[in-house]
C-alpha cells in the first residue's frame, strides 16, 4: 500500500537495510503491486545475496515488462548457490509461460535434489497449464 502512496523511496530503500532476508523479500514482494517506476530498486534488490529477495525482485521486473529478466532469471540458473538455482525453478513457475521451460532442462538435471524437485514441480505446472490452455 505504501508503494501506490508515496513517490519517494527511500523508505524502501532502508527497508531493504534489514538483516533478516525473509524480511528484505517481503518489501520487494509488497512492491509488486505498485512495480511502475521501481526498475532501480528491483535491479539493486535483484542482487541481494539471499535468494528470495533477489527472486522477488525479479519478478517485480518481470511484472514491469523489463527486457532484463531473461538475463537475471539465466544468472540465477547458472548460480554456484543451489537455493539461487531452485529460486530460478521457483520463479519460472510464477512467471509460467511456455517459452521459459527449456531453462528447466538443466535444474531437472541438477546435482542438488532441492533444484531437481523444485524443477520438476514446475514442469508439472507448465505442462498442466499448456494442456489447459492456459500459457502465454
Amino acid at each position: 500500500m505504501l508503494a501506490r502512496q508515496e513517490r519517494d523511496l527511500k523508505w524502501a530503500e532502508k527497508l531493504l537495510e534489514h538483516h533478516d532476508p525473509r524480511f528484505r523479500a517481503n518489501v520487494i514482494e509488497g512492491l509488486w503491486l505498485g512495480a511502475q517506476g521501481l526498475r532501480e530498486l528491483f535491479l539493486r534488490a535483484s542482487k541481494d545475496p539471499h535468494h528470495r529477495v533477489a527472486a522477488n525482485a525479479v519478478y517485480g521486473l518481470h511484472l514491469m515488462g523489463d527486457p532484463c529478466v531473461s538475463r537475471l532469471l539465466e544468472d540465477m540458473k547458472s548460480s554456484q548457490n543451489p537455493r539461487f538455482r531452485r529460486a530460478a525453478a521457483w520463479l519460472i513457475r510464477k512467471i509460467g509461460k511456455a517459452h521459459l521451460r527449456p531453462m528447466l532442462k538443466p535444474l531437472i538435471r541438477d546435482e542438488n535434489a532441492a533444484v531437481r524437485g523444485a524443477a520438476l514441480r514446475t514442469l508439472g505446472v507448465l505442462n498442466v497449464s499448456l494442456l489447459s490452455g492456459s500459457h502465454q
